[in-house]
């Protein structure tokens, strides 16, 4: 029987420069997203376009936690 041994290592921080390059990137995808085309995608009764105030009551879900109530209420 072999015995593997395996080291993991804790990731370094970002440094300064990698940091100021992904804030650059994350704006220039943020920039895109004000000028998307929606044209393409087919809406219909079963999946229609969301307005504005029906987006705005969107909420993140934490699924570990979403899960754990789901499970409780059984």
């Amino acid at each position: 029987m072999a015995i593997v041994k395996m080291f993991i290592r804790e990731p370094k921080p970002p440094t300064e420069e990698e940091i100021r390059k992904f804030r650059e990137k994350a704006a220039i995808e943020l920039a895109k997203l004000e000028d998307f085309d929606d044209s393409s995608i087919i809406y219909d009764e079963d999946c229609p376009k969301q307005t504005d105030e029906e987006l705005a009551k969107f909420k993140r879900v934490n699924w570990s936690q979403a899960k754990e109530k789901l499970t409780a209420n059984g």
